[in-house]
This record gives structure tokens, sequence and C-alpha cells, in this order.
């Protein structure tokens, strides 16, 4: 295992097997994250002696000439990457017992970045919002899931950097088995050109990738529609409203965060829908 310094080391902390610290001569920090090692900016010489925390968020390194530095929350950047792209190994609506493969890609950055993933069953339902872990954080930016039952589901991915997991983005889409429904609509993927960070009064294109009942049969149209909120659960609004366009283009007037979602359906006037999105955050 090779650190990246030949500075010498003098003390080595961590929360986890994939959070750890490490400190040394010329104002050297270093950070694990269950791969390999970070070269960390200090803003120091001084030699360091001394690194702890109480959690991922919550650090010290102590050296030389009363030198202190603390890395946590207020450590920039504050956002973790979004997720820019999602693909799945799907080219149609899986049926049970179907191997799926999904990839999350984030928009490009230097952070050493984790991923955790989870499902919930039984979207457009009233038993919806039952959610399990299907893998925890980790340097993974593909999942393998076996869905257990005929069920329409929604699989999620959290986005953090590794020394602050609990200020997380996400991104997810629905994978509906074929024996939950005659013949359900399914998108394979979604392709942004998100930033990060993504700045202000700047497009964001949204593609998205289909299959189902047109793909299948070709009997009918499919449909799509583009909405945003502020934040998480915030109001609804629509960007472009249902048409036969795959494609949208966003520009955010504001800074913030922000989740854009698309649905897909073929009854632009029923409740039945398919759907994919991810949070962003727009800065200056």
């Amino acid at each position: 295992m090779t650190s990246g310094t030949t500075n010498r080391l003098t003390a080595v902390w961590g929360s986890s097997a994939t959070d750890v610290f490490a400190v040394g001569w010329g104002g050297t920090i270093l950070h694990y994250d269950g791969t390999s090692w970070q070269l960390m900016t200090s803003g120091t010489g001084n030699n360091f002696n001394a690194v702890w925390g109480s959690s991922a968020t919550d650090v010290f390194a102590v050296g030389e000439y009363g030198t202190i530095l603390h890395y946590g929350e207020s450590h920039p950047p504050a956002e973790s990457p979004t997720v820019s792209r999602i693909e799945t190994s799907l080219n149609a609506p899986p049926p049970l017992g179907s191997i799926i493969t999904l990839t999350f890609t984030p928009a490009s950055t230097t952070a050493s970045v984790l991923y955790r993933y989870w499902v919930a069953s039984g979207y457009q339902t009233p038993s919806y919002g039952n959610w399990q872990m299907l893998k925890d954080w980790s340097t993974d930016t593909t999942l393998t899931w076996t869905p257990p039952s005929d069920d329409n589901y929604v699989v999620v991915v959290h986005v953090a950097q590794s020394w602050n997991r609990e200020n997380f983005q996400q991104a997810g889409l629905t994978i509906e088995t074929r024996g939950n429904s005659a013949n359900p609509i399914q998108i394979t993927g979604l392709t942004t050109d998100l930033h990060y960070p993504q700045p202000v009064n700047s497009p964001i294109h949204l593609d998205v990738f289909t299959e189902g009942r047109n793909a299948l049969s070709r009997a009918s149209q499919l449909y799509y529609k583009y909405l945003y909120c502020k934040g998480i659960g915030g109001t609804w609004n629509v960007i472009q409203d249902y048409s036969t366009s795959s494609t949208c283009t966003w520009t955010p007037t504001e800074t913030g965060p922000y989740t854009l979602v698309v649905w897909v359906t073929d009854d632009p006037s029923g409740e039945k829908y398919a759907l994919a999105g991810m949070t962003c955050t727009i800065g200056e």
C-alpha cells in the first residue's frame, strides 16, 4: 500500500475502515477511503503529531507551534457530488428472478466519494415506504440486485464525500417486474450534463432511455413529463409537461438544493408512471 507522500507520518485515526486520517511532517494530512490514500490540503507547513475525532465529520489534527486544524461539517465543499448519469442492464421490464445491474455516475469531482444503496417496494400503493438497505457505504458505483418478488420498486443511491456522509445527494428510479403488470414501462437510463458544482443560470440537459409498452408491442406511445422542486419534498413545478420528447432542458435561476425527476407513461391522463431522478445543488 502506498501513501502518496514521502513525508514522515506521525499519527493515524479512523472512524471506520473506509474513513481513516493520517498526519505527519510538513503539514501532511492523508485520508483513506477504503481503497486508496489521498492527500488533503492543510494550509500549513507545520509538523503534525496527533489526530483524533469523535466522528467522520468531527476530526482534529494538532502539531507544532500551537497548530490545530478541525475538519468537519464546515470543511468545503459542503455539498456532495450529484449523480449525473443512471444506467441499468435492462433492455425491457424484467421478469421475476432477473439479475439487474445499476450504475450511478457522479458529476466530475476529485473528492473521495462513497455510495449507499436502498430499495422500497409497493411504489404507488399504500404499502410504499418500507425502505431496506441493499449495500452500506462503499466506493462501489455499481449495484447488482435481484427483485425478490413481483412488485413495483424504487432503488435509490445516496452519494456523499467520505468525511461527510450525513450530507448526501441521492438518485434513483423505479423498477417494476413484468409479473406485477401485464407490460410495465421501464426507464433504463437517465443522463444529464450536471456539473459539480452546478452554476446558476447554466442549462441542464436531461435525456431519458425507456423500454416498455411501445418497445414491446408498438401499440402505444410513451409520454414524458419533467419536474423539479426546491430541496426534497417541496412543491413540484413542471419544467416540460407530458409530450413525446425524451429530452428536456432546464435552466435554474436560483441557487439552492433541487430535485429533478422525469415521469414516463403511456396514459398522460392516468396516475401510473415510471420515474427516475436525482438531487443536486445549484451554486453561484
